[in-house]
């Protein structure tokens, strides 16, 4: 996985949509203390797309 998602100190619990279009898992990242939720979306080209925490979108 590209650095857009591999990233963090601990990374657990993916799921990929049967259709390939997401990717969510769960993550603590660098200098926080609990996990949080982050999904990717298939890009056009095949790749993955950033990592978007998902308690961020509203």
């Amino acid at each position: 996985m590209s650095k857009a998602i591999n990233t963090g100190k601990y990374i657990a619990h993916p799921f990929i949509a049967p259709d390939e279009s997401y990717l969510i898992w769960d993550a603590e990242k660098e200098g926080e203390n609990t996990p949080d939720i982050y999904i990717s979306f298939r890009q056009k080209d095949g790749s993955w797309g950033a990592a978007i925490n998902i308690w961020e979108i509203r």
